[in-house]
């Protein structure tokens, strides 16, 4: 999973490095992950007042697909949403 995936491209890393390392959700796991692969790491948060998690009017999907059609099906999805902001 996630955590073994990471902790093998950390052991690939050169010793001396600057890294960011950037999680949607602080969980156990990502900060145990930050305090022991990064030297002297700086937790930034966004919060706001309310306890929404989506903005209203934000669409969200996702797609099912092979492996091997990933980039083609990023590439066309990119190219016809061009004009709208996608992350």
């Amino acid at each position: 999973g996630f955590e073994e995936e990471m902790n093998m491209i950390i052991k690939l890393l050169p010793k001396k490095r600057q890294t960011s390392l950037f999680s949607a959700t602080q969980t156990r796991k990502v900060a145990d992950l930050a305090r022991l692969s990064l030297n002297t790491p700086v937790f930034v948060e966004v919060k706001t007042k309310d306890n929404v998690s989506t903005v209203a009017g934000l669409t969200q999907g996702y797609v099912v697909c092979p492996a091997e059609s990933r980039f083609l099906l990023l590439f066309t999805f990119l190219k016809r949403n061009k004009d709208k902001k996608v992350m």
